[in-house]
């Protein structure tokens, strides 16, 4: 499984503020407790090293709507760097969308670990992207760009470097919306219970469509709470309430199609939403709605019904590289060229996936495409391409290339283990005898296109489905759509429900692309071509309910109750009753993932570490106790080569091949030669 793709060069957390008007008081419900929440979010994953003398990082807040502060946020930066710096001539300095907030200089004496607590001033923020820039000169020798290249001369932001922050109380209105459902900084502040108006496919596909949204939107961790219930839950639960469904009476007038939003505060400072409508396509209109942030940031109160076509935003998934042919930087998730600027040494890293389902074999490459400033000095000025930190191919930056440039470098064959390539683009910017104090970014610079070309060989060998391959593999169709469909009971009760939920949110924590839910109910239910992956869910005896997939899936139960199993899967008995038992099959062209449990407590273990530090699940077939004890198991799959010349060594390989094709070969030669001797006559 490609867990989550390494896209990005610096790893960081978003956060939000917004400075809107507070809502009118609620009047509906009892009134709720609100209290503030204080964050305090890493900004970096892992030690940043900056080694150029005249070196920056970049962190990004984004400033999201619904969201109060009326303290400025504080950078709480921990660093460390040479000793051997001058401290007359080595500064650094921290700004809020280029303002400067604060500088200081560095001393000998702090070098080991130091701490910094900066204020980011409120006015320097703005509604969106906000960079938060930490700059630094540390120098070790005097003299004209001595420090170039010089190993002893170092420094680090470390990752224990946050930003604290408290988002003040407030009331919500509808165009907070996924607020405050989710915490889009904390995950484990999560809670949703979803009521159910009924068991239509309508209402149960918007229970997963609105899960799956909320898990992309949320931050990373655990949910307290998230649940899912055909029954009104207790009034007096200590969660967020989302109602599905039904027929609502706002005391006013229904046209055909139309939906309904209503949000009130309930229990402990929680809030319940109502989304329904006159009919199905009210509700569908009505999470359709909440799924598009541009409608619902023109919502205004706490209730609206409406008719208007409102479509949820369609997100790219990022193209599945399963087949031979050739890929864009944007097919693997960079949607903009990726800059480089700066003299010296300047440089960008991509991870390119392997295709989780089959080999790649020799041949395969990645084509930079570049363009760079005339400016630089095409005698010292060059680019370079790594490959899992091994150099293979560079090209001098002259002005013949400036304008635009190719670069090709072969891809390494992978072994079993190894997810990807991690290809480094590195530049060298020279230009001449320059000041050293200064960076040069708008001379100096190159620009890695996001038409950069990566082919890949893959081999006619197919490699067999994998539960490493859940939740953040799935093949997209042909409109960039991850099509999902979940085969539940014929009336699934509130544990399976939970368990369609739980997996749907940690389907969209690992998914940025564009999904779409369908429901299959039933032991006799028929998956489709347009059904897409299939995901099996319930305690264990749904097994036995669906005995049309023995064959299918590694492990299934006749309807006697006895356990059937490939003859690579051994299990007891007693597992059905112990165990959760995950597996992962196909039948024709569709996947089927099959998560099915003993009990529910041992399904939401699984899910609550699920959710926190993700699975080490890999093969066919895991067996998860209650203790979160796995046992794995994996079919090995006799890879063929299919070509001619394989078939006939094969072919050959015994006697009596070795005599037919001995044969053959006379026969053959003998009828050439007669041939050619007629027509030469």
């Amino acid at each position: 499984m490609l867990k989550k793709i390494c896209l990005l060069l610096v790893m960081v957390w978003t956060l939000g503020i917004m400075l809107t008007a507070e809502a009118e008081p609620l009047t509906l419900g009892p009134k709720p407790v609100v209290q503030g929440n204080e964050y305090s979010v890493s900004l970096f994953m892992d030690d940043r090293v900056l080694r150029n003398p005249n070196a920056a990082l970049t962190g990004f807040l984004e400033i999201k709507p619904g969201m109060k502060l009326s303290v400025p946020p504080v950078l709480d930066l921990w660093y460390s760097y040479s000793p051997t710096i001058l401290p007359d001539i080595s500064t650094m300095t921290v700004s809020v969308n280029g303002i400067p907030a604060e500088s200081r200089r560095l001393v000998p004496d702090g070098a080991f670990k130091s701490n910094w607590q900066v204020v980011l001033p409120l006015t320097s923020l703005r509604e969106g992207i906000n960079e938060i820039t930490i700059s630094v000169l540390h120098r070790s020798i005097e003299g004209l760009c001595k420090d170039i290249d010089n190993d002893a001369n170092w420094f680090i932001i470390r990752p224990e470097t946050t930003i604290k922050f408290k988002i003040d109380a407030m009331n919500y209105s509808l165009a907070n919306f996924p607020n405050p459902f989710i915490d889009e900084y904390f995950g484990a502040r999560n809670t949703v219970a979803f009521s159910l108006a009924d068991l239509s496919n309508n209402n149960i596909v918007s229970m997963l469509q609105l899960s799956s949204f909320m898990g992309r939107s949320a931050g990373y961790g655990a949910p307290v709470f998230w649940e899912a219930r055909l029954k009104k839950p207790d009034e007096n639960i200590d969660a967020n309430v989302i109602t599905i469904g039904g027929q609502i009476d706002s005391g006013a007038s229904f046209s055909g199609g139309t939906a309904f939003l209503k949000l009130f505060p309930s229990f402990n400072g929680h809030y319940n939403l109502m989304v329904g409508g006159n009919d199905e396509n009210g509700v569908k209109l009505a999470v359709n709605a909440l799924r598009n942030n541009k409608f619902v940031r023109t919502l205004s109160g706490n209730e609206t019904q409406f008719s208007l076509p409102v479509q949820a935003e369609k997100l790219s998934a990022k193209k599945v590289l399963d087949s031979k042919g050739s890929y864009t930087l944007r097919d693997i998730g960079y949607d903009d060229d990726i800059l480089a600027a700066g003299a010296f040494h300047q440089e960008a890293e991509i991870f390119i996936p392997k295709p989780s389902n089959y080999d790649v074999e020799e041949g395969s490459y990645v084509e930079l495409h570049f363009r760079h400033a005339k400016i630089l000095d095409r005698k010292k000025s060059a680019v370079t391409i790594y490959v899992n930190d091994v150099p293979i191919r560079s090209e001098v930056l002259t002005a013949e290339n400036a304008d635009g440039g190719t670069l090709k470098a072969d891809l390494s064959v992978l072994t079993a283990n190894q997810q990807g390539w991690r290809v480094r683009f590195a530049f060298y910017h020279d230009l001449g005898i320059i000041d050293c104090s200064k960076r040069y970014d708008d001379v100096a610079w190159s620009v890695i296109e996001k038409e950069t070309n990566i082919y890949l060989a893959v081999s006619n060998r197919f490699r067999q489905e994998s539960l490493a391959d859940f939740p953040g593999y799935f093949k997209a169709d042909s409109n960039g759509d991850i099509v999902l469909t979940m085969w539940l009971s014929q009336t699934p009760n509130d544990d399976e429900l939970t368990a369609a939920a739980q997996l749907a949110y940690w389907i969209g924590q690992n998914n940025t692309g564009n999904i779409i839910w369908k429901v299959l109910n039933g032991a006799n239910a028929d998956i489709d071509k347009d059904s897409g992956t299939v995901i099996i869910t319930g305690q264990n005896s749904v097994l036995m309910e669906k005995n049309a997939l023995n064959g299918n899936l590694p492990i299934s139960i006749t309807a006697d109750g006895t356990i059937k199993t490939s003859e690579w899967v051994s299990i007891a008995a007693e597992a059905v009753n112990q165990k959760n038992i995950f597996q992962v099959g196909h039948k024709g062209n569709h996947t089927i993932y099959s998560f099915t449990y003993a009990n529910i407590e041992n399904m939401r273990s699984f899910m609550r570490l699920a959710f926190v530090n993700g699975t080490n699940l890999n093969g066919r077939v895991a067996l998860i106790d209650a203790n979160g004890q796995t046992l794995t198991f994996a079919e090995e799959v006799q890879h063929q080569d299919t070509s001619f010349s394989k078939f006939f060594m094969n072919f050959a390989g015994n006697n009596l091949g070795s005599y037919v094709a001995v044969i053959a070969v006379v026969v053959g030669g003998t009828l050439a030669m007669m041939w050619y001797s007629k027509h030469r006559k």
